[in-house]
């Protein structure tokens, strides 16, 4: 049960910070088009 979890865990962590990174740069696009407008 440990070793599933250590796998099952590894990825989903690497898949929160790239989702955290698109939404970091999706806010960063939006605040730029706010400030040209």
């Amino acid at each position: 049960m440990s070793d599933s979890r250590f796998i099952n865990g590894r990825p989903i962590k690497q898949v929160c910070s790239m989702s955290a990174a698109t939404i970091i740069l999706a806010i960063a696009v939006v605040i730029r088009f706010i400030h040209y407008l």
